[in-house]
């Protein structure tokens, strides 16, 4: 009875193998791919530091527009929608 218990648990660990092994190579990104492009993370990054200098200069709704008009050049430039 043991060694037909290990058995079944050989052949059940070996299909969640397979099954897991499959689902993970055809997986993407989504809606994260964006996060692999380096020229625009460190876009974005510099238009959220601008962001923050306008505030600290001009008030909050400034430092939102200029960092939504950043951004949003951002998009543009790495070919993004511009929302």
């Amino acid at each position: 009875m043991t060694s037909f218990r290990t058995g079944l648990f050989a052949i059940a660990t070996a299909a969640v193998i397979v099954c897991t092994g499959g689902s993970v190579s055809t997986a993407t990104a989504g809606a994260y791919d964006w996060m692999s492009n380096k020229p625009y993370v460190a876009c974005v990054q510099r238009a959220h530091s601008n962001g923050q200098v306008i505030t600290q200069l001009y008030g909050h709704t400034a430092g939102v527009i200029a960092y939504n008009r950043d951004r949003r050049t951002c998009n543009r430039q790495n070919g993004y929608p511009d929302a």
